[in-house]
């Protein structure tokens, strides 16, 4: 018998001591992703890239041209 008081006795603090968690809002999901901006720094870079690519390019080219020349 005293061994089920105990038990029983040992139940009901284990209920009082529950933790019980409630949501406070609801998740909800951006409609689009506000960072980071992958697609635009991207195409930022290459057309940086490029640029710079033409204007070295361009540069090596007239070089060439007036000491060849």
């Amino acid at each position: 018998m005293s061994a089920l008081a105990t038990l029983e006795s040992a139940r009901i603090d284990a209920l009082k001591q529950r933790v019980f968690v409630e949501p406070i809002t609801t998740a909800n999901l951006p409609d689009y992703a506000a960072y980071p901006y992958r697609i635009g720094w991207t195409l930022g870079i290459f057309g940086i890239a490029f640029m710079t690519w033409r204007i070295v390019r361009t540069f090596v080219e007239d070089t060439l041209a007036h000491v060849g020349g």
